[in-house]
């Protein structure tokens, strides 16, 4: 049989009693146990998970804990091997995310959800949450203190949100002429608004590149030229771009010189043939 956890919640005294709150109390139990479901679907994948987690104890001493043991979903089998899985990978994840290691193995966002709320309780109305993981040999006990908690709350963040790099890369753009124009260091300066996302991005040329847009006429650029740039794209974060230092420039023809369907269809295309016979005949059946 699978060894059982303890869960042991911890109130803030006030006025004598250290007593938790219901909320508080009933929660801590819950997002313990969605936790441990979550790490398993995702040991799991595609088999599926194997384990029920029930109460089988719960002490009234101050402070209040419950015993939760897991137990087979289908009846008979043997979840050992998986219990002891499940549980050290949740007690590493849970010791890697309080000192900082960044995401553990089989934490998903679904999972840092449950902890973030775990600990912001720990902060707000709790003095500690204990996780005793002392029947499995290959899982060390896990405390979360105010201290520790807020610790946790931050490397969540991180994780969720990392710090945004700004970065460069060489490729181009496609879009309309918005506005044409001079930067503060003279340099031509072409806004265009991007063809599939529609957003407004700066193009700057220091040489030749953005010559040809010179060269036309200005009611064509004002009624919305569609062009791409080729050059240098600078990113503030991933997918939010600041601007192109542009090499070249193609412009698209346009639209009514475009061809249309009727110049694709060619009524003599078979030969006068049927459609059926000209592909049988392409086909080589004969």
């Amino acid at each position: 049989m699978a060894k059982p956890i303890k869960i042991v919640v911890k109130g803030t005294e006030t006025a004598g009693d250290d007593s938790p709150t219901v909320e508080d109390l009933l929660s801590q139990v819950q997002d313990q146990v969605d936790i441990l479901k979550e790490v398993e679907g995702a040991i799991a994948g595609d088999t599926g998970s194997e384990l029920v987690w029930r109460v089988t104890n719960v002490t009234k001493n101050s402070p209040i804990s419950f015993e939760i043991t897991p137990f087979p979903k289908t009846h008979g089998m043997n979840i050992d091997n998986r219990a002891v899985e499940v549980v050290a990978a949740t007690a590493g994840g849970l010791a890697s995310i309080a000192s900082g290691g960044g995401r553990p193995l089989h934490f998903t966002d679904k999972v840092l959800k449950k902890i973030n709320g775990f600990s912001k309780r720990v902060t707000n109305g709790l003095s500690g949450t204990e996780i005793d993981f002392s029947g499995y040999d290959d899982a060390r006990n896990f405390e979360i203190t105010p201290r520790t908690a807020s610790q946790t709350i931050a490397e969540i963040e991180k994780i969720v949100r990392p710090a945004t790099k700004p970065y460069r890369e060489i490729g181009s753009i496609e879009g309309y002429v918005k506005a044409v124009g001079r930067d503060g260091f003279g340099r031509p300066v072409v806004t265009i608004t991007t063809r599939l996302d529609r957003q407004d991005v700066k193009c700057i040329s220091s040489d030749a590149g953005l010559d040809k847009i010179g060269h036309l006429e200005v009611g064509k650029v004002i009624k919305g030229l569609r062009i791409k740039l080729h050059g240098l794209l600078l990113y503030k974060a991933p997918s939010v771009l600041d601007h192109i230092e542009v090499e070249r420039t193609e412009i698209f023809p346009d639209e009514d010189k475009l061809p249309s369907i009727l110049d694709l269809i060619d009524p003599e295309f078979t030969g006068g043939k049927l459609s059926v016979d000209y592909i049988r005949e392409g086909r080589d059946y004969g």
